[in-house]
């Protein structure tokens, strides 16, 4: 499923963090939508259009961050996947892996997402 070029996901259970990642991906030009739960979004995943830049917590309720990074790994080729991490051990499962972009440990600033973000704007940039 080709992905929209400007279209993020925010997939993460805490609220708090939730708006400071929407609020920065929607300050450098992304359209976004947000989730708190894992079932949700791993509902919306299967539809059109699919995200260009996904974050994704790993602790969610109901769908883990694990089981959605795999779906997308099979399904989703054109989007990019940014881990956030509750520590540095779960980092370590995806800081190598193909097929993620970037793995961020908690906490981390708003600066530092639009930082990361900013280039997924441009449809050319592979991470």
């Amino acid at each position: 499923m080709p992905a929209r070029f400007n279209l993020a996901f925010v997939i993460e259970a805490d609220a708090d963090l939730l708006g400071i990642c929407e609020n920065a991906l929607k300050s450098v030009g992304f359209e976004v939508e947000a989730f708190v739960d894992g079932k949700t979004a791993y509902e919306r995943l299967a539809l059109e259009p699919a995200p260009r830049l996904v974050l994704v917590d790993l602790q969610l309720p109901n769908v883990s961050g694990h089981e959605i990074t795999w779906e997308m790994w099979f399904n989703l080729g054109d989007s990019r996947i940014i881990i956030m991490a509750p520590d540095q051990k779960s980092a370590a499962i995806y800081e190598n892996k193909g097929g993620v972009d970037r793995v961020l440990i908690k906490p981390f600033t708003s600066d530092e997402i639009k930082k990361i973000a900013r280039p997924y704007l441009n449809p050319a940039y592979s991470g």
